[in-house]
């Protein structure tokens, strides 16, 4: 009777897979059902905190709309107020069904499949890519969907430092500047995390100003807002740049030549000056007092 009546109350840890920051997460089990899911205040990426997607779990788990069984169109007719005729089939018979239908593309010409998907769940990512380089297919593709994705940030990340993404480091950090990042809501990888450590950093003294057009929830809370004419970043950094380097002389020369593109030669057009052969851009090279193309394995110095 005893062993009856006794309840199983558990605290399951487990991470969140709704995107791909992962979160650690806190679940907790009553007699088998899921009662509330939490942050893990252990985690040193978000820290405890947790975005409304991924306390929101319960609602997807028992989703009573959720389709948890292949479902298999039988009207190949579409259309808004077509109906697709779907009709449950056993997962043997889908995973039949698929396997035919890849042989016969990966036969023909492996290029003709298309394999897409997004960042929305963190399996997807590996997934996509990996098994579009297996199968012989250039067309993998992964998209991010939804706010919590900079898809601008990858790219900046890949072409400065060849990284997936960029982050700010508030712990060591004084002086912080967002351009309309959305911290704590909308951007950087574990958004959540983040948001906790720059909200540490600031009772530490560190200075976050946010530059702007929208007073989102970052930019309320920073101490400074900066509403900024939409499309005006980029004006606004080279201006700060230009203050650095010329006003200030704040920078690290030798960064510069030997990481960047500072040495490249501008002519009087604005545009960089080439080579005739190869039409590489042109430095400087102050040893031998003459000009280089930028790749030129023989150069010794750059102005």
């Amino acid at each position: 009777m005893a062993a009856n009546l006794a309840q199983e109350d558990r605290w399951i840890p487990t991470t969140c897979g709704v995107c791909y920051s992962v979160c650690a997460l806190q679940v907790h089990r009553v007699n088998g059902t899921v009662v509330k899911i939490e942050g893990n205040p252990d985690s040193a990426t978000n820290r405890g905190r947790l975005c409304p997607r991924g306390v929101s779990g319960i609602m997807t788990l028992y989703d009573p709309n959720r389709v948890n069984v292949p479902l298999k169109r039988t009207n190949p007719e579409k259309g808004l107020n077509t109906d697709p005729g779907w009709v449950q089939i056993t997962w043997e018979e889908a995973l039949d069904t698929i396997a035919a239908r890849l042989s016969k593309i990966r036969r023909e010409d492996p290029r003709k499949l298309l394999l897409t998907g997004t960042v929305t769940t963190q399996d997807e990512v590996p997934f996509a890519k990996i098994f579009a380089m297996t199968f012989g297919t250039p067309n993998g593709w992964n998209s991010g969907a939804g706010n919590h994705c900079g898809t601008a940030e990858h790219l900046f990340g890949a072409l400065l430092h060849a990284s997936w993404s960029k982050l700010p480091d508030p712990d060591h950090c004084r002086y912080l500047l967002n351009f309309g990042t959305g911290t704590g809501s909308g951007s950087y990888y574990c958004v959540t995390g983040m948001a906790q450590r720059i909200a540490d950093a600031r009772v530490r003294g560190m200075k976050h100003v946010a530059i702007d057009p929208f007073l989102g929830p970052g930019a309320e809370k920073a101490d400074e807002w900066i509403p900024i004419r939409p499309g005006t970043d980029g004006a606004f950094a080279l201006a700060m740049l230009n203050v650095l380097l010329n006003e200030l002389s704040i920078y690290d020369g030798d960064y510069l030549k030997h990481h960047t593109n500072a040495p490249y030669l501008i002519g009087d057009d604005g545009l960089y000056i080439r080579d005739a052969e190869q039409q590489l851009p042109l430095i400087w090279d102050p040893v031998d007092a003459g000009e280089k193309p930028f790749s030129e394995p023989a150069i010794k110095d750059f102005a």
